[in-house]
C-alpha cells in the first residue's frame, strides 16, 4: 500500500472522534491526488483525473471497516486485494500469510 495513504488514513481519527474514515472521498483533503488510490501492482484501474471524477473504478484498495474506532486495534481497516496486504487500526501492515510487513506505528 501507499505509505501516504496508509498516514493519512492513520490520522485521520486525530480530528474526527476517533473514528477512521468511512471512504475515501471523505479523504480528499488529506490525499493531494486520487492517483494513489491506485496500487502499483494494479494494471486493471486508472486513476481518476481528479476528485470531482472519482468513483470506486479509481481504486484498488477496500476499506473493510468503515467509520471504525482508532481504540479498535484488532480490527483490518484497509485491504489491498492486488497484493493480499491487510492495515489494521493499529497501523500494523500484513501479508497475506500474516506477517508484518511494516511495524513502525504513526502515533
Amino acid at each position: 500500500m501507499h505509505s501516504i495513504l496508509l498516514v493519512s488514513t492513520m490520522l485521520w481519527p486525530d480530528e474526527h472522534d476517533g473514528r477512521l474514515p468511512s471512504d475515501f472521498l471523505s479523504m480528499s483533503n488529506e490525499l493531494a491526488t486520487p492517483k494513489i488510490l491506485i496500487c502499483p501492482g494494479d494494471r486493471s484501474r486508472k486513476a481518476a483525473a481528479g476528485w470531482a471524477a472519482f468513483g470506486p473504478q479509481h481504486c484498488s484498495y477496500q476499506i473493510v471497516a468503515p467509520g471504525v474506532t482508532k481504540a479498535d486495534t484488532n480490527k483490518v481497516f484497509l485491504r489491498c486485494p492486488i497484493h493480499g496486504y491487510a492495515g489494521y487500526v493499529d497501523d500494523r501492515l500484513l501479508d497475506s500469510s500474516g506477517r508484518l510487513v511494516r511495524p513502525q506505528r504513526l502515533w
